[in-house]
């Protein structure tokens, strides 16, 4: 409405001028209401391919798939299609929902990491004063800040990535393994304590990795002689 694309919130020329139809008109609406809609799918119903709303199938998937919403639709719903087959096509819906949704919650889980880190990041980089208080007010050069994650990939392993100590050749390809995993734990180790923090988080990994299931209070813990 903003850019005149279209007169108001009903207007439908946009994606489809030939509107002759209520029904046909009904549905490409819809598709655009739902292409908006972040907590939406589409679910298209008919009883048979053919009729007034065939012209529009095309423009009813487009419209609701252009956004990346999920597109589903039963065209053949009467009394001689067999029962079975509609049971698995509704299973399978529900199996490509709960997919995005958790795809959905890791995507903005992962945009939290990102922004959580870079502003611990750049907190960091704020020089000590005497005024602050010592231990976990280091600056940037006494300490390095590390995640440990799980990997997104097949073989599910724990890893650690030390985002502070990344060159220029590593660094993009570290940091967008790390958001593309499983978030563990975060935090800064001092940087006169590196060596000794490694070899705890080492054998926390091997732990992890042999099936041990440590909680994140419980790595902190562990690595509290070391945090700053």
């Amino acid at each position: 409405m903003r850019a005149g694309r279209i007169a108001d919130g009903f207007d439908i020329s946009d994606v489809w001028k030939n509107s002759y139809s209520e029904n046909t008109s009904r549905k490409v609406w819809a598709a655009k209401y739902v292409a908006r809609h972040p907590n939406l799918v589409a679910l298209e119903l008919s009883s048979f391919k053919c009729g007034h709303d065939a012209p529009i199938y095309t423009v009813v998937e487009e419209t609701v798939q252009s956004s990346g919403t999920p597109y589903f639709c039963f065209k053949d719903i009467d009394e001689n299609k067999a029962t079975g087959s509609i049971k698995i096509r509704v299973e399978t819906i529900g199996t490509s929902c709960s997919a995005t949704a958790r795809t959905l919650f890791r995507s903005a889980a992962r945009a939290r990491r990102s922004s959580r880190a870079w502003q611990s990041l750049r907190r960091s980089c704020v020089p000590s004063s005497p005024g602050r208080q010592p231990g976990r007010s280091m600056r940037v050069e006494d300490r390095v800040m590390f995640e440990i994650y799980r990997e997104s990939s097949y073989n599910l392993k724990y890893r650690v990535v030390y985002f502070t100590e990344l060159g220029d050749h590593d660094k993009d390809k570290e940091i967008s393994r790390a958001l593309a995993g499983d978030h563990v734990f975060d935090g800064f180790i001092g940087a006169a304590q590196r060596r000794e923090a490694k070899k705890v988080i080492a054998g926390l990994l091997e732990r992890l990795n042999d099936g041990e299931a440590l909680t994140a209070p419980q790595i902190e813990r562990e690595l509290e002689p070391f945090l700053a």
